[in-house]
């Protein structure tokens, strides 16, 4: 179905009006839907989802030949579709509102009145899928894969809490918002969607699938942390899957039937070509055959990312397999993988110990059975009616292992990251000796050649040209020794001393459609035009950059962008800012003061975080966002916001003092 049909619907949910479409599949279409508002013409876009059931009369027409049924039958046949949907509705329903799940808005379902079907229409939040924000990167950076993992976790986590087992982790399934958040969408729709036409779950989902389930075997939720490893991993490895003959060698059929069952096998993944040491061993770790040596929650995986993150993966290594803290929290419900449509959980449950005979229980391929001991004797299954009690005890006690192992987890990350601080600034401080040493170093030399150059300007005119020979007049004297020597500039602290080349450009080139950059030989970065930031291109430069000139109209910092500019002093933002991405001035450690343009509504997540030095910051009362860390690890004593501004708990440190315009 095209868009035609659907605007018959217009306007959809009383207000809003479908203006082009966003992508299809086999489940349905996604459009770009728009309203207007009458009272001062603001223009509001969305996403709507749109589904179809049967999805064409040829399908319908499929079920009443092949499967035999007479018309009521189909209709019964696809009502059970619809109702699924419905259900997969309302789970995403009930974890809408989480800044890492995409955002459910509204539904319709509107039955046919001219024969049998049903027309599903959902109303979303408009988002990037990730798909097209990467392709703006050669390679993908590092932090951003790391960055979605996080905010993945932070989605399953999320899903735990409610039981929900998502099933199908995959790139179509992530997007990324305007802020630089990462989310996770479609909780089952799709799946369940394409069940209804008898396309096999494994023919869309093979290439990011726990070998449990494609075994058939019982399963838990530790089945999305390892589907969410492996879309790390492709990201991280030139968007080819492991085992996949190494970018850009072609890619075949055979060559990707093998590699699916070399993984599937249970072979230990190699490296991916953009990640090594820490990082491959959590993707390993995630990844890992056997359920038992994975993460034991998505808590467990965040933290291990987030360790990395910060460069302190030394604080919380992964845990080897077979390591008790890997198992210690609760496991999830376990769900039948023949089950195609459920993606929420059974009540918690003890996990199951299989017979030996147990043929739901199977080994990788080509494994053979080990010799078994004998086992020893049973302990006595609790009584029926002490069995409920029994069951919430041990949950209980594993619940409480699994939050002391988090919390050590948080502990030892947050030790390291005091630690890595302290090195830093001592380092900062280090370097700010040895710069302050070679400024004065150049300073007396420049005062020496130019004391020299007088001197010797002062005997030439003392001594009488021979005869026959001009006198040098005192003005390319003076430009005799300006090339000679180097300038001295008074500076705010003394003299900075540059040779007449440091205001030429040692790097320039393009940011995005209308913006230039460029580098100067004194360490200015300047960005000029009219446009949106698209890219980091100076990104091997930023320890040599010691100001940001943002002379260009640009309405967003984008996340990342200046991250870890370790030697940046000072920034000039222009007007017209509105937004500052993610960790887009992450560990900027030498920078002590910053001024946000009035217009700014929103600062994202560590926006600031780790500037070590900043200890005055000005935000205009039209900021009403502040996120998670966003001033966190900086040395601000006191803030002044708008009442109305949004802060999130942990946006700045304890002990800062906020204040608030009148």
């Amino acid at each position: 179905m095209d868009a035609e049909y659907y605007k018959k619907y217009e306007p959809v949910f009383g207000k809003w009006y479908i203006t082009k479409q966003l992508g299809a599949g086999s489940y349905g279409k996604v459009f770009e839907i728009q309203r207007t508002d009458a009272l001062d013409g603001t223009v509001y876009r969305g996403a709507l989802k749109a589904i179809t059931i049967p999805s064409s009369p040829e399908e319908l027409q499929s079920v009443l030949d092949e499967d035999g049924l007479d018309r009521q039958g189909a209709s019964s046949y696809f009502r059970e579709t619809v109702v699924a949907l419905n259900r997969e509705i309302a789970l995403m329903n009930k974890v809408k509102g989480h800044s890492n799940i995409v955002s459910y808005e509204d539904h319709d379902v509107i039955e046919h009145t001219d024969g049998i079907g049903w027309d599903i229409l959902i109303r979303m939040e408009l988002l990037t899928p990730i798909s097209q924000y990467f392709k703006q990167f050669d390679t993908i950076p590092r932090q951003a894969v790391l960055r979605l993992g996080i905010d993945l976790c932070r989605a399953l986590e999320v899903c735990e809490k409610y039981s929900i087992i998502h099933r199908d982790i995959k790139p179509a399934n992530i997007f990324i918002s305007d802020t630089g958040d990462f989310k996770l969408g479609d909780f089952g729709v799709a799946r369940t969607a394409s069940a209804s036409t008898g396309a096999s779950t494994f023919a869309g989902t093979v290439n990011y699938m726990a070998p449990e389930v494609f075994r058939r075997e019982k399963y838990t939720a530790s089945v999305d942390t390892y589907s969410l490893g492996l879309v790390m991993y492709q990201l991280l490895n030139a968007n080819r899957m492991p085992f996949y003959p190494p970018y850009p060698q072609p890619l075949t059929a055979l060559a990707k039937e093998r590699a699916h069952d070399r993984r599937l096998a249970g072979e230990p993944l190699p490296d991916p070509v953009n990640a090594s040491g820490p990082l491959a061993d959590i993707l390993r770790k995630a990844c890992a055959p056997s359920p038992a040596d994975r993460f034991a929650s998505p808590t467990e995986m965040r933290l291990a990312l987030e360790a990395v993150l910060r460069g302190a993966s030394d604080a919380a290594p992964v845990p080897e397999a077979g390591d008790a803290t890997v198992r210690a929290a609760a496991p999830a419900a376990q769900v039948p993988a023949a089950d195609a449509a459920a993606t929420v959980a059974a009540a918690p449950k003890a996990p199951e110990t299989p017979d030996a005979a147990d043929e739901t229980t199977r080994l990788p391929f080509g494994q053979q059975p080990a010799a078994q001991p004998t086992p020893p004797a049973k302990a006595p299954a609790p009584k029926a009616e002490d069995e409920t009690v029994f069951l919430f005890a041990q949950q209980e006690q594993q619940r409480r292992e699994a939050e002391a192992a988090a919390r050590k987890a948080e502990e030892d990350a947050r030790r390291a990251e005091e630690q890595r601080k302290a090195e830093e600034a001592r380092a900062a401080a280090a370097k700010e000796q040895a710069q302050r040493a070679e400024q004065e170093r150049k300073a007396r030399e420049a005062e020496e050649a130019a004391r020299k150059a007088e001197q010797e300007k002062a005997e030439a005119a003392e001594t009488p040209a021979p005869a026959g020979e001009k006198k040098i007049s005192r003005r390319k004297m003076l430009g005799v020794i300006g090339g000679a020597a180097a300038l001295a500039v008074l500076g705010g602290g003394g003299y900075a001393v540059y040779s007449a080349e440091s205001s030429k450009p040692v790097a320039e080139g393009s940011c995005g459609d209308g913006l230039t950059w460029s580098i100067s030989g004194a360490g200015v970065l300047t960005i000029q035009g009219s446009g949106t930031i698209t890219g980091t291109p100076w990104e091997k430069l930023a320890d040599r950059v010691t100001a940001i000139d943002l002379q260009a109209s640009v309405p967003t910092i984008p996340p990342y962008c200046f991250t870890r500019f370790t030697s940046l002093t000072s920034v000039t933002l222009p007007e017209g800012l509105q937004i500052f991405g993610s960790y887009s001035f992450y560990c900027c450690v030498s920078l002590t003061t910053v001024t946000i343009p009035d217009g700014v509504f929103y600062i994202g997540n560590r926006a600031f975080g780790n500037c070590s030095s900043l200890s005055s910051v000005s935000i205009p009362e039209s900021v009403t966002s502040i996120r998670n860390g966003a001033f966190s690890g900086c040395a601000l004593t006191s803030v002044t916001l708008s009442r109305d501004c949004k802060v999130h708990e942990s946006a700045f440190d304890e002990g800062v003092t906020i204040n608030y315009y009148d």
